[in-house]
């Protein structure tokens, strides 16, 4: 079965929260389906950013970790103290 969804999640979250959405995700396209990622802004109780790695798929993690990680050491230097 399915786990939690984003929208119910982010809610509870309180915290800063980036979002890294492979451009070319077959099963969750950023812009439409169930949970689409350039509408979970909607649901975050605080800070959220989304940002969009070009070319990747389902797992950026996984086929472009470089992007992966400049993103997200970039990100967190952003952080407010």
């Amino acid at each position: 079965p399915a786990g939690p969804t984003p929208e119910s999640l982010l809610p509870e979250i309180d915290a800063p929260v980036l979002a890294l959405w492979g451009t070319e995700d077959p099963w969750t396209p950023v812009d439409r389906g169930l949970h689409p990622g350039n509408g979970l802004e909607n649901y975050a109780k605080g800070s959220f950013e989304l940002r969009l790695l070009n070319g990747a798929g389902h797992c950026p993690h996984d086929e472009v970790p470089e992007d992966v990680n400049q993103n997200m050491i970039q990100w967190l230097k952003e952080l407010p103290l």
